[in-house]
C-alpha cells in the first residue's frame, strides 16, 4: 500500500511537471524536450519515485531526461549527506573556516605509502574548532601530513583509520575544501581525539587497491575509445570508485555491440600484457610536450604529475595508480549509453568484481543450456526458435478464442427476446477480464445490428455490468447509461456512461443474476 500511494504521488507530480514544460511559452518544438535531472532527482530523493519509471514516462511523452543533471543532484545530495546532521545544522560558515586552517597545508604522502605518522593540526566540530572530540562525535580531523587521497579528478576520497594514543578516528570520506587542505570526516569511534596529538593514519588498503585498478582502467579505456571512435572522443567526466568506473565521453553517435567488444578487448589485451605504469613530476609546458592528455575539468599548477602506461596512453591525472597493468585483473563493460547531447557514458568493473560478474553470467548462461537441453554456443538460436513458437502458438490461441467466442455470440443471440419490438440480449458470461468482457459485447451488438445488449460478469471477484443500445433504438429514448444505473442496484453498485455504451461495478456478486432477470 506504502509503495502504490509512492508511485501514485510520484506519477501525479511528474505529470504536473511534465504538463508545465510542454506548455511552456519558451518551449520552439516539442521534439527533443529533456525533462530536467533535477527535477527527476528531486522525484527520485522526495516520492522515492524510481528514475527508471521517470524515464519510461518521460519516453512516453516524447521526452528524454538529463542524466548528467540527476548524476550532479545525486553527488550534492551525497556530499551533504556525507556531512552529517551535525555540519549541516552549523551556525558558523564552513568555508571560512577551511581558509582559515588552509594556510597549514598539508602534505599528501599516498602516493608512496597507504600509512603513516601526523599530528593532528585541528578538530572541527559542527560549529568550528574544538580542543577535544570524544566518542560518538562526528567530526573533521585535519593533519599535517596524511597517505589519504583527497576526492579529486573524478576518484574518490579515501577511507580508514587515525589512531592516537588515547582514541581511534573512523575516516569515512576525504576531501580537498580548498588548495592544499586535506580533511578526513567521520567518528570517534573510541576514547577521544585532541589537537597537537601524535598519530598514525591508515588508509583501508583494500579498498585503495580496488579504485587504483578502476582509475588505470579508466586510462586504458580512455585511450581504447579514442582507437576505436577515433580522436573526438574526448573525455567529459568520470567516477572512480572501488566497486566500479564510470567514464563520460564526447560522441554523437551511440556506440554499437561491436565498437564496445572492440574497446573490451583492446583494454584486456593491455591488462594481459601487464604494461609498466610509470608516475613523474614535471613542468605543465613539457609534460604536454611529451603528449601527454590533459584531462576534462581538471585544473592545472605550474608543476602536474604525469600518468604513462608504456606505449600505450600519457595523460595528466593527480590520482593514485598501479605499477602495472596486471593487476587490473579482468576488464568488463557493464553499459554505454547517452547521459546529455552529444555526452555518452560507459559504466565498466574490474578486479574481482569482475571476476564475480562473469561467474554468474557463465552460471546463468550453462543453466540456461542445461534447461534448454543444447549447448551453451546454441542458446542463440534455441531462443530465436522458442520466441517463433510462441508467437506461432499465440496465433492459434487467438484463432481458437475467436471460434470460441463466435459460438458463444450464436448462444446469446439464440437467448434474445423482444420487449416492444425491440430485439433484447440479457445475460451473464464467463470471461478473462474486462477487454474480454467489452470485446464479447461488441461482438453481440454487431451481431444483432439493432437492439440492446446486457452482458454481467463476475471479474475479479467484482460484478459488472456492461449496456448496449444500437444507434438506431436512440431514437426510441433507450439510454445505456440509465439502464445500468437502475440495474447497478441489485449488486450494491454504481455505474454510467454514453447513451450507446454504459458500465457498472459493485460488490454483490450474488445480485448478477437478479439484475441480469430485471432487465426485462
Amino acid at each position: 500500500e506504502t509503495f502504490g500511494r509512492t508511485l501514485s504521488a510520484g506519477m501525479s507530480r511528474f505529470q504536473s511537471e511534465a504538463e508545465n514544460l510542454l506548455a511552456s511559452p519558451d518551449l520552439e518544438s516539442r521534439q527533443n524536450v529533456v525533462f530536467p535531472g533535477e527535477t527527476a532527482f528531486r522525484l527520485y530523493d522526495t516520492f522515492g519515485f524510481p528514475l527508471d519509471l521517470t524515464t519510461d514516462l518521460a519516453r512516453e511523452h516524447g521526452m528524454s531526461v538529463d542524466m548528467a543533471g540527476f548524476d550532479a543532484a545525486m553527488e550534492a545530495q551525497r556530499k551533504v549527506s556525507r556531512g552529517g546532521a551535525a555540519f549541516q545544522a552549523a551556525g558558523r560558515d564552513r568555508a571560512s573556516l577551511y581558509v582559515e586552517h588552509g594556510t597549514s597545508v598539508t602534505v599528501f604522502s599516498g602516493y608512496e605509502t597507504t600509512e603513516d605518522s601526523a599530528t593532528v593540526l585541528a578538530v572541527l566540530g559542527d560549529s568550528g574548532s574544538v580542543d577535544t572530540a570524544e566518542a560518538g562525535q562526528s567530526v573533521e580531523i585535519v593533519l599535517d601530513r596524511t597517505p589519504f587521497y583527497a576526492e579529486s579528478g573524478g576518484q574518490v576520497g579515501d577511507k580508514g583509520t587515525i589512531r592516537t594514543d588515547t582514541g581511534v578516528f573512523n575516516v569515512d570520506d576525504t576531501f580537498k575544501p580548498v588548495p592544499g587542505l586535506n580533511v578526513h570526516r567521520g567518528t570517534v569511534a573510541e576514547g577521544f581525539i585532541q589537537t597537537g596529538d601524535s598519530a598514525h593514519a591508515r588508509v583501508d588498503a583494500g579498498r585503495r587497491k580496488a579504485i587504483k585498478r578502476n582509475h588505470t582502467a579508466t586510462h586504458l579505456l580512455h585511450r581504447a575509445l579514442r582507437i576505436v571512435i577515433g580522436d573526438e572522443a574526448h573525455q567529459a567526466g568520470s567516477l572512480v570508485a572501488p566497486d566500479r568506473l564510470r567514464f563520460d565521453f564526447t560522441s554523437v553517435d551511440a556506440m554499437t555491440s561491436e565498437q564496445l567488444s572492440r574497446v573490451a578487448e583492446i583494454v584486456n589485451e593491455q591488462v594481459v600484457a601487464s604494461l609498466l605504469v610509470e608516475t613523474r613530476e614535471s613542468t605543465y609546458d613539457e609534460a604536454v610536450a611529451s603528449g601527454a592528455m590533459a584531462l576534462f575539468g581538471e585544473k592545472y599548477g605550474e608543476r602536474v604529475r604525469v600518468v604513462e602506461i608504456d606505449g600505450f596512453s600519457i595523460e595528466l591525472c593527480g590520482g593514485t595508480h598501479l605499477e602495472h597493468t596486471g593487476a587490473i585483473g579482468p576488464f568488463l563493460i557493464l553499459s554505454e549509453g547517452s547521459v546529455a547531447a552529444g555526452v555518452r557514458r560507459i559504466e565498466a568493473i574490474t578486479g574481482s568484481i569482475a571476476v564475480e560478474r562473469m561467474l554468474r553470467e557463465h552460471q546463468l548462461v550453462e543453466g540456461m543450456a542445461r534447461e534448454a537441453k543444447v549447448a551453451w554456443s546454441e542458446l542463440p538460436d534455441q531462443i530465436a526458435f522458442l520466441r517463433q513458437r510462441n508467437r506461432d502458438a499465440e496465433r492459434e490461441i487467438a484463432r481458437l478464442r475467436n471460434q470460441m467466442a463466435g459460438g458463444a455470440v450464436d448462444s446469446l443471440l439464440g437467448g434474445a427476446f423482444s420487449v416492444n419490438g425491440t430485439q433484447v440480449v440479457a445475460a451473464t458470461v464467463e470471461v478473462a477480464d474486462r477487454d474480454a468482457f467489452r470485446a464479447l459485447g461488441d461482438r453481440v451488438r454487431d451481431s444483432l445490428g439493432s437492439g440492446v445488449i446486457v452482458l454481467g460478469a463476475v471479474i475479479d471477484g467484482k460484478p459488472n455490468l456492461i449496456a448496449m443500445v444500437t444507434r438506431d433504438q436512440l431514437t426510441l429514448g433507450l439510454k445505456a447509461g440509465q439502464l445500468v444505473r437502475d440495474l447497478a442496484v441489485h449488486i450494491d453498485g454504481k455505474g454510467g456512461g454514453r447513451p450507446d455504451l454504459a458500465e457498472a461495478g459493485g460488490s454483490n456478486a450474488a445480485g448478477l443474476d437478479q439484475a441480469i432477470g430485471a432487465v426485462q
